[in-house]
């Protein structure tokens, strides 16, 4: 297997993931305020990362590169905030082509963060995307809906991410990288969660661990993949 198909595959379960966290999100129906589900699918998944973590002896949080992990980790707050909100107000089927956006950042992206060469072919294919991407948007039309941008941010942001997350991969495990994001975002999104709190019922307490689960299985593959 080539290193793209590796890779390639390990995006495809982030995306497969990604579906399963927006419908799972989407089924919530805004029961719960959007910082309190955030604030618990950083808890429960760093629970399971935790989890797998102490099972393969890989918990580590001492690193050299503490600072660049916390601005991570800081960026995954704000990404999760504008994509979830997006998710809760968008049809899906829009926030959907507008969070594919975010490789078509990570293309253009790459250039400067790692010097690398995009080809004429991967050009072409990222100027059509973005103008799939205006389409959608359908700037200056009365059908434009300013929740969009918060898909658009997220995308932005999670792009910045990854290619953060792929510089880290040089020296450090993934594992250390998602206990610091999940943890910094949890610790971030706590006070704003506690202050609009709603105890879920056990039905939305279902639907919260596959946001978390579906989230953390999704981070972990899509770092994976561009790491590869």
């Amino acid at each position: 297997m080539t290193r793209n198909l590796h890779g390639a595959l390990w995006i495809f379960v982030a995306a497969t993931c990604a579906a399963g966290m927006s419908l799972s999100i989407r089924g919530l129906d805004l029961r719960i305020p959007l910082m309190e589900v955030v604030f618990l699918r950083c808890v429960i998944g760093l629970i399971l990362v935790l989890l797998f973590s102490w099972r393969d002896n890989k918990i580590n949080i001492r690193t050299p590169r503490w600072k660049l992990m916390t601005f991570r980790s800081i960026l995954t707050v704000v990404a999760l905030s504008c994509g979830f909100h997006a998710i809760s107000v968008l049809p899906l089927t829009v926030a959907t082509v507008l969070f594919f956006t975010a490789p078509l950042f990570v293309t253009i992206l790459s250039i400067p963060f790692f010097g690398e060469t995009v080809g004429w072919r991967r050009a072409c294919a990222t100027i059509a995307g973005f103008i799939g991407t205006i389409i959608v948007l359908r700037p200056g039309i009365q059908g434009f809906d300013p929740n969009m941008l918060f898909a658009i941010a997220s995308s932005l942001i999670f792009a910045a991410i990854l290619l953060i997350g792929k510089k880290l991969s040089e020296t450090e495990n993934i594992s250390t990288m998602m206990i610091y994001a999940m943890g910094i975002a949890a610790i971030g999104s706590m006070p704003l969660a506690i202050a609009d709190w709603k105890t879920p019922l056990w039905n939305e307490w279902i639907l919260l661990i596959a946001v978390a689960a579906f989230g953390t299985l999704r981070g972990f593959s899509d770092t994976k993949g561009y790491a590869i």
